[in-house]
């Protein structure tokens, strides 16, 4: 089920303030600043996964990888509210 979102937070350890927290590796196509509430689509009805380092990831930023390798993240041209049914 995909489902679109706004970034609250970013950064190496997530808040504890967050509904879902989601790891992914997209540190190096991205400040966390530029992310910070940005609406965009993640996969949401995955297992939640631990990592090694004890986090666990609730989901999936989709996103597209460019034939040079750069990153982008998938977002909306719209606002609309957290949760709402992908079609």
């Amino acid at each position: 089920m995909l489902q679109p979102s706004a970034i609250c937070s970013t950064g190496p350890i997530p808040s504890t303030r967050l509904t879902r927290t989601i790891v992914s590796g997209i540190a190096q196509h991205y400040k966390p600043e530029e992310l910070v509430g940005k609406q965009v689509l993640f996969i949401a009805n995955l297992a939640p996964r631990q990592f090694k380092n004890g986090l666990v990831s609730e989901g999936m930023i989709l996103s597209a990888e460019n034939y040079d390798g750069s990153l982008a993240v998938t977002s909306l041209l719209k606002e609309v509210k957290p949760g709402s049914e992908v079609k």
